[in-house]
């Protein structure tokens, strides 16, 4: 893994990163694609030297055939070949590093395990960069973009370390004009520590807190766990992979916002969606809209009836769930949650426009929590007893859940562990959704200025709090969740 590295480390928060951004501003704007190329190389070389090559490989690859793909431009069933060839490198070299678990032998990867022979094996942002390399051959050979005739930019594209960690994908057509010439001021710089900030302390104050919850539930027996436990424990790991994953990409949009860059959003409140569609329109937004983009769309084309809707749906969450790790959970994970979306867009929908917001709500809450059971949990046996924690407790029986006195909803420890977390929980829960975000745009409306010192105030504030944590030790585990 990217340990060495980690943005809420102290080596990349107190070294490389100054380091870099001062380098970076010091040289001519002219010199600078080169310069951030050379960042992303040691950034690389520092996090994981020994699988460099796979990154030097892919770039190689993906740049000469997007010059070949230019090359035969006007005729197609040339330029076929090196679009081909292209694809087929980076698709077999990431289901050889990545996917050993469903190889003959593979090796249990767990998603908490950090592992030396997988730091070599695995390359730290192989599921990013692979699938940018792809998008923009594919984009190239149906002239959505210009072909990048100069090394140095292309590579400088694909190895962007901000992006290394968590994403979010960035396709060439994003950032192409950003290439060439971009925009570089104080206030650029300003809105970039902003967002940089901000995630860190998602990740540093809110999901640090609540994997400490999860983990704590996850150790006691499911068997004789009451409702409230298991409630608290499932939030907490709801609440840890959000914050974790958005909190990386906020970290990764606001360094890219300071060198210039615009990186697209790649989480929007999901927590406060409608419906388990709405909620994937809002998660890993880029994700999505590259499998839509360069699998399902060239499907739709073709076939556009009920079946083919569920089989696309399937591919789709198939995908999605390959992508965040090799291991049977994460693909049994996909096709559950394609399942499930199929159901509600094919047969649900209709009953649930008509239902009130709250219910629609709480309906999308309660079936993702279930289902981030089985992402989080790789033995199904123990996921089924969690389950039956969270419905029903530790009862025997339905008239002992009803009981006066009964321990099956809740006992100390679920009083604890809610006292506990509780103000924390209900930081989530604001941050999660869009009423903070609301107030904001609200403030700057009425009084720019007013705006901008509450700003720099929650700024300072959260600056000095994440100095803290980071003091505190926080921000050094780097084995729960980053992307490869």
């Amino acid at each position: 893994m990217a340990g060495k590295m980690v943005f809420s480390g102290i080596p990349f928060l107190f070294f490389f990163l100054p380091a870099a951004v001062i380098l970076y501003f010091i040289f001519p704007v002219r010199c600078r694609n080169a310069v951030l190329l050379g960042i992303n190389l040691v950034f690389y070389l520092l996090a994981a030297p020994l699988s460099l090559p796979v990154l030097l490989a892919l770039i190689a690859v993906n740049f000469l055939c997007g010059l070949s793909i230019n090359r035969f431009r006007k005729k197609k069933e040339l330029a076929r070949i090196p679009l081909f060839i292209g694809i087929a490198v980076n698709i077999i070299l990431l289901i050889i590093l990545k996917y050993q678990f469903f190889l003959p032998g593979g090796a249990d990867h767990s998603i908490q395990t950090e592992n030396l022979f997988m730091d070599i094996l695995i390359p730290i942002g192989i599921s990013v960069y692979t699938l940018q390399g792809v998008s923009y051959l594919i984009d190239l050979y149906y002239h959505k973009v210009k072909v990048q005739k100069r090394l140095v930019p292309f590579a400088m594209y694909l190895s962007m370390f901000p992006q290394m960690i968590c994403g979010p994908i960035v396709r060439y057509s994003d950032i192409a004009e950003s290439i060439q010439h971009r925009q570089m001021n104080a206030n650029t710089i300003s809105k970039g520590y902003n967002m940089f900030i901000r995630g860190l302390s998602k990740k540093l104050i809110l999901g640090d807190t609540m994997l400490e919850l999860w983990n704590t539930v996850k150790a006691m027996e499911y068997e004789t766990m009451p409702v409230l436990t298991a409630w608290l424990g499932v939030a907490g790991f709801a609440f840890a992979v959000y914050f974790y994953f958005s909190g990386y990409s906020d970290m990764a949009r606001g360094i890219a916002k300071i060198l210039g860059f615009d990186f697209p959003m790649n989480f929007n409140a999901p927590y406060t969606a409608k419906s388990l569609t709405g909620f994937w329109r809002r998660w890993n937004i880029s994700l999505t809209v590259w499998c839509k983009s360069y699998v399902i769309s060239p499907l739709g084309k073709r076939y556009t009836n009920v079946l083919a809707t569920l089989l696309k749906l399937l591919v789709l969450w198939t995908l999605m769930g390959l992508w965040y790790g090799g291991g049977w959970n994460f693909l049994l994970w996909g096709l559950i949650f394609g399942g499930l979306i199929a159901v509600e867009q094919l047969f649900l929908s209709p009953i649930l426009e008509k239902l009130p917001g709250l219910i629609r709500r709480i309906y999308t809450i309660v079936v993702v929590f279930c289902m981030w059971l089985v992402f989080g949990l790789q033995d199904l046996t123990r996921v089924l007893a969690y389950y039956k924690a969270m419905f029903t407790g530790n009862a025997a029986s339905w008239s002992q859940f009803f009981s006066s006195g009964s321990t099956v909803f809740a006992d100390g420890t679920s009083l604890y562990l809610l006292g506990s977390y509780a103000v924390v929980l209900i930081l989530c829960i604001f941050a999660g959704g869009t009423l903070v975000h609301n107030i904001g745009l609200r403030c700057e409306h009425k009084s720019p200025r007013a705006a901008l010192v509450l700003r720099i105030a929650c700024e300072i504030f959260l600056t000095l709090v994440c100095l803290v944590a980071v003091a505190g030790g926080n921000g050094a585990d780097t084995s729960f969740f980053v992307y490869f």
